[in-house]
C-alpha cells in the first residue's frame, strides 16, 4: 500500500512545452474528468487515447488496486495505456466522479485532487468503494489532457497536505 503514496511531482511535467498554451480552469479539468469517467465506463478507447498527453509530456497514469499500474508495473508506459483500460474494461472496473478540487496552475499545467467511487469484479465482492486522487493536466484552448493520474486510498493525507 506504500506504493499508493505517489507523491504528483507536478513541477517536472512541464518539459518541452508548447509555448502557445495557456493555463487550465477548474470547469475544463473537471468536465475532462466526468469525460474520463464516461469513457473508461463505456469502454471508449478512442476518448480515453484523447483525454491523455502523448509522449514526451506524458508522465504517468498510476492506481493501486485493483489493477495495480504503479512505477514497477509500467505507469509511466503511455504505449501501454489504452491495453491496460481496455484489460480494465473486461473486469468491468467504473469510476464515478464524488468531488474535485481545483488547486491552480504551475504554469501551463492546472493541478488537481478528486474522490472517486470505484468498482470492479472481483475486488471487495465488486462493491463501490472510494478512491482519492491527483493529477495534472495541460490546456490549450477546448483541448485538456492528462499529463498525470494518479488514484488510491493511501493518497488522501497527502492530498489535504
Amino acid at each position: 500500500m506504500a506504493a499508493a503514496c505517489v507523491a504528483v511531482a507536478v513541477a517536472s511535467c512541464g518539459a518541452g512545452a508548447d509555448q502557445a498554451e495557456t493555463g487550465c480552469t477548474p470547469g475544463e479539468v473537471r468536465a475532462a474528468l466526468v469525460s474520463f469517467t464516461r469513457a473508461y465506463g463505456a469502454g471508449d478507447y478512442e476518448e480515453l487515447d484523447a483525454l491523455f498527453a502523448d509522449e514526451p509530456r506524458f508522465e504517468w497514469y498510476s492506481t493501486d488496486a485493483p489493477g495495480v499500474r504503479l512505477f514497477t508495473s509500467g505507469a509511466k508506459d503511455r504505449r501501454g495505456l489504452i491495453p491496460y483500460f481496455e484489460a480494465r474494461h473486461r473486469k468491468h472496473d467504473r469510476f464515478a466522479l464524488r468531488s474535485f478540487q481545483f488547486n491552480g496552475n504551475s504554469g501551463r499545467w492546472g493541478n488537481f485532487q478528486l474522490s472517486m467511487r470505484r468498482r470492479a469484479d472481483g475486488f471487495r465482492g465488486g462493491n463501490w468503494f472510494r478512491v482519492f486522487g491527483k493529477g495534472a493536466a495541460s490546456c490549450d484552448g477546448d483541448d485538456v489532457r492528462f499529463i498525470v493520474l494518479t488514484f488510491g486510498s493511501a493518497i488522501r493525507s497527502r492530498a489535504r497536505s
